[in-house]
């Protein structure tokens, strides 16, 4: 049986055999929304003002009705005349905790009359499962659901462990139950609804206690279905419908989370390598004795083949766009997920398959050298030369790191869709067995969540193989010499890359049992927070020093002092600013033109107008700012509807204009 995770809403709703349930995910696919609102006001005209402005953008909206201080029977009818305007259904979240007989009555009756008006209400299995039971006697009849309180968002919250596992297994056993309040998937055994509290666009708590987790964590990595979100969207300064309208998007966009965002993002990458080679090309700038093509392994020996493999790059990279386009439309036209994920997994297979095979078709040579470029890259030697390709290929490599980790995620699902997990229903053991089934059930839960530990190492590797570059080069130069102290200022740069990844890492709070939980103490995380600053700053600027010192060789003075000389020490090359007896016999419109350009950039530009170089400039170091976000685990882009994935658009980007410029400089020099 394939995980309910990995089935649409609208599959669920249509299988699913509460009416309840059915309504909900109806709503969610007609809305586009998994976003609730809890809506904890204490009158009825900001319960009636919230609930309209927000009311669009919801498919659930959580009340606490006995905080409301002028409650009456007109506001429950104002509330449903909202419920069927606004197509949401009302969720009253009383956190029934007494014997059966009394919450039978506490449901039915008293002035709230709560089972006449709320389609869904919620319990604590304390005094046993009694109270679902009692429960179930006035809700079933009249069509409503329950949720269980597995777990709750407050810090220091005793729902965990045994607790948690006993609400799973009466859940199971009970039909008036729907789901769960907690912060994850719990069971594959019923379809059962998680709605998940404490939800911000930015992981963080608040001084009573509540923790609050991204969209995008509890969506795509919990597996939860329904994200509750209180004043986050109605809080001071802030207004309602435009926050509600924003988790709204982070929500949908973390549920529709597509293998396809990183098969675009690659092919993306190889489309713009291939328009800096085809557009240098065009302005007179011979890529390949830049690139020491000439001097690469290739399979042919044809000098025209290979300046006719500029062309075949962006040749490639379009026909494989075009299929992982095609696959997308298909996909996109699929209502059913499993058939989805089937056309996802045969457009990666094709564009692998594509990519790899020996035929001598489709820009072969062309194919083959970008599979030797990444042999070399990988290859962990310090003897081996280093051409420049390479150092640019591996460039635009540390630039998708985090694709890297990305892909194992992908290819998990696609392992869970081969070879389907087998869930087993609950059984009273002892020993070893039970530690087992328990083992089991746990990676169950949690599988295809997150990339773990191998997602780190695999957002490093990149850097890794730079970092070996820079040391094969740093070993063959002449010890003590400029170029030595470059090579090992290389090295440092691509090493500061590691701390702020590691530390990236730890700032995400630990999980026990799906709870989230302060495992350290304050002044501990602070100071890893702070060290990841300092980190991050480190990384950022001196990348950014290093891209206009060193890779595009600007920041030249008249004097002859450039910004590389910070690092490697005035050069052996004489001043722009010619002395009389050294102008003799040189021409005086070299030497005036020698003597005049821009401010801090260079005296021979390929590209002409400065300003391009100013702008690049300027982007280069938003951009490499930015970037340092996408990185991290603890500053979260869930501001945005994919905001992820729109970062590593911008990446790409400044890689391309970061190649245009390298070559662009070793053109002019």
């Amino acid at each position: 049986m394939a995980s309910y995770s990995q089935m649409s809403y609208a599959q669920r709703g249509k299988q699913h055999a509460h009416p309840v349930a059915r309504e909900l995910f109806a709503i969610m696919e007609r809305k586009r929304s998994n976003l609730s609102l809890a809506a904890d006001v204490a009158t009825k005209a900001e319960l009636l003002a919230l609930a309209d402005k927000v009311g669009p953008y919801i498919c659930v909206l959580k009340t606490h009705i006995d905080v409301v201080s002028d409650f009456d029977a007109d506001l429950v009818a104002q509330l449903q005349a909202l419920a069927s305007k606004h197509d949401f259904l009302i969720f009253e979240d009383r956190k029934f905790a007494d014997i059966g007989n009394t919450a039978k009555l506490q449901y039915s009756g008293g002035i709230y009359r709560i089972a006449d008006w709320a389609h869904i209400t919620n319990c604590h299995v304390i005094p046993g499962e009694g109270i679902i039971q009692g429960l179930a006697e006035v809700g079933m009849p009249k069509g409503r659901g329950l949720l269980l309180l597995a777990e709750m968002s407050s810090k220091g919250m005793l729902a965990t462990g045994a607790y948690t596992d006993k609400n799973i297994e009466m859940a199971v056993r009970n039909d008036f139950v729907i789901g769960f309040i907690g912060s994850r998937r719990f069971t594959e055994e019923r379809d059962l609804i998680t709605m998940t509290p404490g939800v911000g666009l930015h992981a963080a708590g608040d001084a009573l206690g509540q923790q609050y987790r991204t969209p995008e964590m509890i969506i795509t990595e919990n597996g939860s279905d329904v994200i509750i979100v209180g004043r986050g969207i109605y809080g001071p300064d802030k207004d309602p419908a435009t926050e509600a309208q924003r988790y709204r998007d982070a929500g949908w966009a973390a549920y529709e989370k597509l293998a396809f965002q990183t098969l675009f993002l690659a092919l993306l990458a190889a489309l713009g390598w291939g328009m800096n080679l085809l557009l240098l090309s065009r302005v007179g700038i011979q890529t390949r004795p830049i690139l020491q093509l000439a001097e690469l392994p290739t399979t042919t020996s044809s000098a025209q083949r290979i300046d006719a493999g500029v062309y075949d790059i962006f040749r490639l990279a379009r026909v494989l766009g075009t299929v992982a386009l095609l696959g997308w439309l298909l996909s996109a036209l699929l209502s059913d997920q499993k058939t989805q994920t089937a056309v996802t997994l045969a457009t990666y297979i094709a564009v692998i398959l594509l990519l790899i095979m020996p035929q001598r078709a489709l820009c072969h040579t062309v194919r083959m050298q970008f599979l030797g470029l990444l042999g070399r890259i990988v290859k962990p030697s310090l003897e081996d030369p280093v051409w420049l390709a390479d150092i640019v290929m591996a460039d635009i490599l540390t630039s998708c790191a985090r694709m890297f980790a990305d892909l194992v995620l992908v290819a998990c699902q696609f392992g869970r869709f081969i070879w389907p997990i087998r869930h087993e229903a609950l059984e009273d053991r002892g020993g070893l067995q039970a530690l087992a089934q328990f083992v089991r059930q746990r990676q169950a839960q949690n599988a295809c969540t997150s990339a773990g530990i191998l997602g780190v190492f695999l957002v490093c590797a990149p850097y890794a193989f730079r970092l070996r570059q820079c040391v094969n080069e740093y070993l063959k130069a002449v010890p003590g010499s400029n170029d030595a102290r470059r090579h090992l200022a290389n090295a440092i740069k691509y090493a500061s890359s590691f701390p702020v990844i590691a530390l990236s890492a730890t700032q995400r709070q630990v999980t026990v049992d799906g709870v989230m939980e302060t495992k350290y103490s304050d002044w501990a995380l602070r100071m890893a927070f702070g060290l990841w600053i300092a980190a991050v700053v480190f990384n950022s600027l001196y990348s950014f020093y290093w891209d206009v010192a060193f890779d595009w060789n600007l920041g030249h003075t008249a004097s002859g002092w450039k910004l590389s000389d910070l690092i490697t020490g005035p050069s052996e090359e004489k001043p722009l600013v010619l002395s009389p007896a050294e102008a003799i016999g040189q021409d005086t419109r070299v030497i005036a033109s020698q003597r005049r350009f821009p401010c801090m950039l260079r005296p021979h530009l390929r590209f002409g107008s400065p300003r391009i170089y100013y702008a690049a400039i300027a982007l280069d170091f938003l951009l490499r700012i930015a970037w340092t976000m996408k990185l991290s685990s603890y500053v979260r882009i869930d501001m945005m509807a994919y905001g992820g994935f729109w970062l590593n658009v911008l990446e790409i980007y400044r890689r391309w204009q970061w190649t245009f410029l390298r070559l662009e400089k070793e053109a002019a020099s």
